[in-house]
């Protein structure tokens, strides 16, 4: 799949499109985070159609509040009713965000309006790791922050890592519900690194100390289930660096 015409434009790093893609049945969504609509590096997300065997140009999102820096689509996940997208904000002092999109219309031929702007409790993002990775299920999000310290001033590569987990209500509000940081991480850990969810099953990577956890929910809160390691000898093999859930 090659961007559209109007998104090829971008400053001089490059639009980056498909630095994050997700898909869903017929749509996919790929994410275009320095391209230069409206302001240089607002970022966008492009929605294709499948129709035959070709991914058809469908629509742009955009964030309600683009504006320069905000590099829209650096992450993305997507399920049949939502598409959650992450911006890192380079440019202004504002926490990284997560847009989440509610899908609306015809099953085939919906369109998708912004419900949400959902920040972290605390910052996390540090430029010398662009991990921002998200997951969405159900009424769900979760946001690993492998950058995030629990000490103000530690390099990034020395960090531990949490996971923020978001909830969305009958009112249809999301918000902040808990965070997953387990006391046996060490700074370096990266804990977050990755993540994945299916219903109440959360898989977290934590590729600093080549780990993997799973997490069940019971009720309101994530307890730990399992610890998955790599097989080999050797360390530092980054296991768990990426992951994913299914069934």
């Amino acid at each position: 799949v090659e961007p559209v015409r109007d998104i090829e434009r971008s400053a001089s790093r490059g639009p980056q499109y498909g630095r994050a893609v997700a898909i869903e049945g017929d749509f996919a969504a790929i994410g275009v985070p320095f391209f230069c609509g409206h302001v240089i590096d607002g970022g966008a997300v492009d929605i294709r159609k499948r129709e035959g065997n070709q991914w058809n140009a469908y629509a742009t999102l955009r964030a309600s509040d683009e504006r320069v820096g905000l590099t829209f689509g650096v992450g993305l996940d997507m399920t049949e009713r939502f598409i959650a997208a992450v911006a890192w904000g380079f440019a202004d002092d504002d926490s990284e965000s997560i847009y989440i999109f509610r899908r609306e219309g015809e099953p085939k031929s919906p369109t998708w309006i912004e419900e949400a702007i959902l920040r972290p409790s605390v910052r996390v993002f540090d430029g010398e790791l662009k991990d921002f990775p998200i997951a969405i299920d159900g009424n769900t999000l979760v946001v690993g922050a492998p950058t995030q310290s629990l000490r103000d001033g530690v390099p990034a590569e020395y960090s531990t890592g949490s996971v923020f987990v978001f909830n969305r209500d009958d009112d249809g509000n999301w918000s902040e519900t808990g965070v997953i940081r387990p006391d046996f991480l060490e700074e370096g850990d990266h804990f977050g690194m990755s993540v994945d969810l299916q219903g109440d099953a959360l898989v977290i990577g934590a590729p600093g100390r080549d780990e993997a956890f799973i997490f069940e929910r019971t009720k309101d809160s994530w307890v730990l289930s399992d610890t998955l390691e790599t097989t080999s000898d050797e360390s530092k093999h980054h296991f768990g660096i990426s992951v994913a859930i299914e069934g």
